[in-house]
Order: C-alpha cells, then sequence, then structure tokens
C-alpha cells in the first residue's frame, strides 16, 4: 500500500479489479499489523482518562453513550481491561458491548455501547458462524511467544474457510446466518441523539454516503463538537452531511490530549 494515498485506496482498487483473495489477504495483514503495534505500545492515554471519567464508582457505564468508530484496533477494549480486571480481548468486548460490522453480535437494550463501522482485526468462518481471533489474550509486550503465536495463526486461517471481520467503508455488510443488520441497528440506537462529538475523523469522501445514513437519522441532533487540529475546516466538510445545525451549535475544539466529554452528558 505504499505506492498509494491509504491502504483505503489500495483495496478499492483491489475491489474495483475483483482481486478478491488479495484483498482478504490485505486484512489479515493489516489485522496482524496492528496486533504487533499494539503489543509495542500501551494504548493511549487518553481512552484510560475517558474510562475513568464515566465510570460510576461501582463500576458501572453510562447507558446515555453511544460510540461510533471507524477504527479497527482494540484500544477500547485494551484501556478497559485495566478496570474490568478481565485479560481477554473477548470478554472485555462483551462488557463493553462491542457490536461490529461483519461480527457474531448481540444486540442489547438501555445500554452502553461501542460500534466498529470498519470491524475488528478477528476472522469468521463462513460455514460454522464462529468469530475466532488472531490473538485474544491481552499481552503487555512483544515477544518470540507472540509472534509465533500470531503467524501461526495466520498460516492456520490462510488454510480454512475463513473471512476476515476488518472491512472498510465502501464494502456492503456480509450478514452472518441472517442475523441483525449492523447498519439498520445502529441507525435506530443513535437516532435519538441531541449531541455528537466528532474525534479525529476527517469526513473522506470515501464514507459520504454512509455518513449520510447515520449522521442524517439523528433527527434530535443540537450541537457538534470537532475535536481536532483542524476543528475549522471540518466543519465545513460536516455541512455537505448535515446543513440543517446552526453555526453557533458547530463547535470547534483544538485541544486534543483529552478526549472530548460534552455539556450535555
Amino acid at each position: 500500500s505504499g505506492s498509494h494515498s491509504s491502504v483505503d485506496t489500495f483495496a478499492k482498487k483491489l475491489t474495483i479489479r475483483k482481486k478478491f483473495d488479495e484483498l482478504e489477504k490485505l486484512k489479515r495483514v493489516l489485522s496482524v499489523f496492528f496486533i504487533f503495534e499494539q503489543a509495542n505500545k500501551a494504548p493511549d492515554k487518553r481512552y484510560d482518562t475517558f474510562y475513568a471519567s464515566i465510570i460510576s464508582s461501582s463500576g458501572e457505564l453510562p447507558e446515555n453513550i453511544r460510540i461510533v468508530s471507524w477504527n479497527y484496533d482494540h484500544q477500547f477494549e485494551l484501556s478497559y481491561s485495566e478496570y474490568s480486571g478481565e485479560t481477554k480481548i473477548s470478554r472485555n468486548q462483551d462488557r463493553l458491548n462491542v457490536i461490529q460490522k461483519n461480527g457474531i453480535n448481540n444486540y442489547y437494550e438501555q445500554s452502553f455501547r461501542i460500534y466498529k463501522l470498519n470491524g475488528s482485526t478477528d476472522v469468521l468462518a463462513n460455514e460454522a458462524y464462529r468469530q475466532y481471533s488472531f490473538i485474544d489474550e491481552i499481552t503487555p509486550l512483544m515477544d518470540r511467544e507472540l509472534v509465533e503465536k500470531v503467524v501461526n495463526q495466520y498460516a492456520t486461517f490462510h488454510n480454512t474457510k475463513v473471512m476476515s471481520t476488518l472491512s472498510f467503508g465502501f464494502e456492503p455488510e456480509v450478514n452472518a446466518g441472517g442475523r441483525n443488520d449492523f447498519i439498520d441497528a445502529l441507525v435506530s440506537d443513535i437516532k435519538d441523539s441531541i449531541a455528537l462529538v466528532v474525534i479525529g475523523y476527517s469526513f473522506p469522501f470515501f464514507n459520504r454516503e454512509l455518513d449520510r445514513k447515520i449522521i442524517g437519522a439523528m433527527s434530535q441532533l443540537k450541537r457538534v463538537y470537532f475535536q481536532s487540529p483542524e476543528a475549522n475546516s471540518l466543519k465545513q466538510r460536516f455541512r455537505a452531511i448535515r446543513f440543517d445545525i446552526g453555526n453557533d451549535d458547530l463547535i470547534g475544539m483544538t485541544d486534543t490530549k483529552q478526549f472530548l466529554l460534552p455539556n450535555e452528558l
């Protein structure tokens, strides 16, 4: 992907040329990259501060927050493990109610949820509709044992009928076993949102159609916060998606040291 402006550009080119085997390989290699990167580095400290701010003294997550993420990584799960005490990524996903595109999902009423629009670094067995991970145990460091385990899993997945649950925004959803439609469930869940915080997202044209579907469904939306060094320019891009929010209610925040918690909470 070094020959392209982004890995998404490379993935779309493979899709247009119908090189689906190469696209699947790209997704698996990208998944391994994220696993190794996260084993080399501690989670971003902003996640830790975010959880410390919103989790109650009894350990409960607030019911009135929904997170919609374009990221493939496990930063939310890894950081939350410090609060849950769980060492498995899958168990932390269950506690956080992580729902991902092309994954095996459970849908809960009235609870904190994280929606992963691009899926995650897992694979799905097409025949049994079972979800597997390259690695599920949270590891604090990169060592030989971790590398061997991930490489062995990569080889196993390469020789079996599985597909990556990592997905790009332009790809259609693949329903697993006739389960609930991911995007429809997301749209239904966030339609009553009154405030939206956009953190480090640039509204790329790639995602324009899906952004319009998701943000356009927020019929009660009153205020939008943009947290980014380029916050002011993002307001203009947002106008291509929603033009009914007044200028005074489009608020730019250039300080990115902590994730913004809006006044509406």
